[in-house]
């Protein structure tokens, strides 16, 4: 799916995920629409917490479409910005919950 994290971080360094891949393991970031898993980095959904979702805002910058959403996230104290068109990040947000042990 297109949805980008807008901060650096451990599993979007350098900004370089434009999409995210779902199924066939954990959520993970990568530079590509697919198919597969090459480059990818899991996005460890057990240090992810959902805080909020809006719509873009100017200062979210020009690689963000207009009609694509933003979750605001936090990542252990430091907060991280998902974009994606809405039903996605619906879908990603789901995803990203860490499975009930």
């Amino acid at each position: 799916m297109a949805a980008r994290f807008l901060e650096q971080t451990d599993y979007n360094p350098h900004l370089f995920g434009t999409h995210i891949v779902l199924g066939d393991g954990p959520p993970a970031v990568t530079p590509h629409p697919g198919p597969g898993r090459f480059a990818a980095k899991p996005i460890p959904v057990d240090r992810l917490t959902v805080k909020s979702v809006r719509r873009v805002r100017g200062g979210d910058g020009d690689t963000v479409p207009g009609g694509w959403h933003i979750a605001e996230l936090d990542d252990e104290g430091r907060p991280v910005r998902l974009a994606a068109a809405p039903a996605d990040l619906t879908r990603i947000i789901r995803e990203l919950r860490p499975a009930a042990g």
